[in-house]
């Protein structure tokens, strides 16, 4: 095993993104986990694994990721405390700033994951703090990072946009629990529960309820292609709020067909996907979408918008649908031709999305893939 430091921002239970990536490489490579956190969040979700180091209080601090001398010096103990690698996980906060003066002091190697943090999508909000940020540490912490991880192929394409191609830029997939993706419930059971019937054809949406996720616009999709799709809306609130969905569903009097469930998770969530026909996502930006590929695991077809980088790794294993676009045509062609897919063409791209699952999603090989970047470094 290696002693590796991964260090993030906010990494709470209930964040979801992030914070289980930094678990995953946790598990490969042992050492510790750090997290330069908001006083302000709820800290409901702390993790006992975790080292939470606390920002000031004032609005720029909590913004910018600045640690008051106290928690910063006790933050940079734990640095230096010699480690194989130290990864940084995330960007625009000053953790950059951080962990690069504890690399070049102390000599030790860092690795940058940007977890699609350099989308052109992101740079639609907040431009002016993030090019900043960029400017001050990005293009440096890029350049001289000893590796920068992309979790997609067309996520690094977008790294590059910045830096072009360097040596030390490599693509890892994170891991998925293939075990864990199991239901425990019979299909028609769950149906009966949700009040779907047994031969109704079912999407799933499951993630966050955020704008960038585009939760109504499915629900809008969906209502626009076809009277005979069912569409589950699974997800705990965030920009956006199961209840706000609710009324929206209402308003189209379309409770029949659209189902809003709020959160799920656990046997809970592997269930509801069991008894879905096609997991869609139509978002603006999915890094690596753990959901997508959650239900892949479940050997369901995925619908997926040109956001996805996912897209990219799965183009030839003919499980779904990619689109090249979120023009409201594009999305009701797919829409429709999910509609008129056979029984048993619907299992066909299911089947081929769990064998790329189980080709390429192991834990084992993401263990023995990181292990090896350590050991080269």
């Amino acid at each position: 095993m290696n002693d590796c430091i991964q260090v993030g921002s906010d990494l709470l239970t209930n964040k979801g993104g992030i914070y289980q990536a930094c678990k995953d490489y946790y598990s490969a490579l042992d050492g510790r986990i750090l997290s330069i956190t908001d006083p302000q969040q709820s800290l409901d979700g702390k993790d006992a694994s975790v080292a939470y180091f606390m920002t000031g209080k004032n609005p720029m601090s909590r913004l910018s990721g600045y640690m008051p001398h106290q928690e910063r010096t006790r933050f940079y103990q734990c640095l230096a405390e010699g480690h194989s690698a130290l990864f940084l996980h995330g960007c625009y906060r000053l953790s950059a700033h951080y962990v690069m003066t504890a690399s070049k002091q102390k000599g030790t190697p860092y690795v940058f994951v940007p977890h699609g943090g350099l989308d052109p999508w992101v740079f639609t909000y907040r431009r002016a703090v993030k090019l900043m940020w960029m400017r001050m540490y990005g293009l440096r912490i890029l350049r001289n990072a000893d590796t920068v991880l992309a979790m997609t192929r067309n996520e690094m394409a977008k790294i590059q946009r910045f830096v072009g191609v360097l040596p030390n830029q490599r693509v890892i997939y994170l891991p998925l629990d293939i075990n864990g993706c199991k239901y425990t419930k019979d299909r028609a059971v769950v149906r009966a529960e949700r009040g779907i019937p047994l031969d109704a054809c079912v999407l799933c949406y499951l993630g966050r309820l955020h704008h960038m996720k585009r939760p109504q616009e499915t629900i809008e999709a969906v209502l626009a292609a076809s009277n005979n799709i069912h569409l589950v809306v699974a997800g705990p609130d965030d920009s956006v709020t199961a209840e706000s969905l609710k009324q929206y569903v209402d308003k189209h009097d379309a409770r029949d067909r659209i189902h809003v469930t709020g959160p799920i998770y656990g046997d809970e969530k592997y269930n509801l996907l069991s008894a879905c026909d096609a997991y869609i996502s139509l978002s603006h930006r999915e890094n690596f979408n753990y959901t997508a590929a959650e239900a892949m695991a479940m050997s369901l077809p995925v619908i997926l918008s040109p956001g996805n980088d996912l897209q990219g790794e799965i183009l030839d294993a003919n499980c779904g649908w990619m689109l090249d676009s979120l023009d409201a045509s594009t999305v009701k062609e797919s829409l429709l031709a999910f509609e008129q897919t056979s029984p048993d063409d619907l299992l066909r791209k299911g089947s081929n999305g769990k064998q790329w699952v189980l080709d390429h999603l192991t834990f084992e090989h993401f263990q023995s893939q990181l292990q090896e970047l350590v050991g080269s470094l």
